[in-house]
């Protein structure tokens, strides 16, 4: 471009120079490059995969306030014993941080050792959604033969570009609720990101009240429980749109010609960007596991063959003392939810139309 401005320097005329610049800025607003795959990184400067940790860590710290709260509580807000407190004191120290939790600091009480082996099972699935939408159209009209004619004879040039862009991402998570407390991967700061008003995808969503929420309506039994435990299912939808428009009216005067008439030459920008970012939840706590050898009534034991197939779990795998296939049946019921919802979601916004 400098080289092409220093051409244009040893142009005679003044007029020319100045139409000849004029019509080169034209074009390289015309045609000027852009991105061609928009990310929510463009405008938070921050990558999905640190979004996904927040959003994590937000959960992790969900789960721990709701002990520390019912801790702190426990048997009564008015009267907590002083035993659950001092665990409670001791939680808080970790908050943020990988735990891993030994059940032996609740034998006190039985109720609180079941309440954790209860909910340690529980899982909890994220199904992210970033759908971007960016429009840069530029356009540019100009009448240079007007210029030259002293307006007797006239011809308007005009240009336009449209450029749309389009990027959707989708992905799942799925967590155990030991699991999450637990990952060695995982550091948290011992607080909530802030709310974010402008772009709430990358703040706070929301996740402590959806994860009390379920715990308490878990606990209360006025969740609908089916054969094999309670399900929950949330969907959190956060639109950020930022748009601008820039119409200058350039004015190309000829020189030396005092009479000359001044066309205008107009060049509109707009620009627009929509970023919809969808996040559906998913959580499942499962009845525990039959314990072994338990006879059944048809007179079988678990674990022992029956009609040449190992009897299985209602938690997707071969039965087993510990809670590690009773965590994977939590996640593979999250992993339905979260499809259940987004099918609930797609026939409530009405795009599917029943025949009469």
């Amino acid at each position: 471009m400098s080289i092409f401005v220093e051409a244009t320097a040893r142009v005679p005329s003044k007029f020319l120079r100045t139409l000849i610049l004029g019509v080169a800025g034209l074009a390289a607003l015309t045609f000027g490059g852009c991105t061609i795959r928009p990310t929510q990184e463009d405008v938070t400067h921050v990558p999905t995969t640190e979004i996904v940790r927040h959003i994590r860590c937000e959960a992790r710290l969900a789960i721990l306030d709701k002990a520390l709260q019912l801790l702190r509580s426990f048997p009564d807000a008015r009267h907590p014993d002083p035993r659950a407190v001092k665990v409670a004191a001791d939680l808080e120290e970790k908050r943020g941080q990988p735990l891993r939790f030994d059940v032996a600091a609740l034998s006190f009480d039985k109720r609180l050792s079941d309440f954790y082996e209860h909910y340690v099972r529980a899982a909890i699935g994220y199904e992210f959604t970033f759908n971007i939408t960016e429009t840069n159209n530029v356009s540019a009209g100009a009448d240079p033969i007007r210029l030259i004619t002293n307006g007797i004879v006239g011809i308007g040039i005009t240009a336009k570009n449209d450029r749309t862009r389009q990027n959707t991402r989708r992905f799942s998570i799925t967590d155990g609720f030991g699991e999450l407390l637990a990952d060695d991967k995982l550091h948290c700061a011992p607080y909530y990101l802030p709310d974010n008003a402008i772009y709430p995808i990358a703040g706070s969503v929301g996740l402590e009240e959806v994860v009390h929420t379920f715990i308490d309506l878990d606990r209360s039994r006025e969740l609908e429980r089916d054969k094999v435990g309670t399900r929950f299912g949330d969907t959190l939808i956060f639109t950020t749109t930022f748009s601008g428009t820039v119409a200058p009216r350039l004015q190309l005067t000829p020189l030396g010609n005092r009479w000359g008439v001044q066309p205008p030459a107009n060049v509109g920008l707009t620009a627009s960007r929509t970023d919809v970012h969808q996040l559906l939840l998913g959580l499942s706590i499962r009845e525990p596991a039959l314990p072994p050898n338990k006879p059944k009534k048809d007179g079988a034991k678990v674990g022992e063959k029956k009609d040449g197939a190992r009897i299985r779990s209602m938690f997707g795998g071969a039965l087993s003392p510990g809670r590690g296939s009773e965590s994977s049946g939590n996640k593979a019921t999250v992993r339905d939810i979260l499809e259940e919802q987004r099918i609930k979601d797609f026939l409530d916004r009405g795009a599917i139309i029943a025949p009469r």
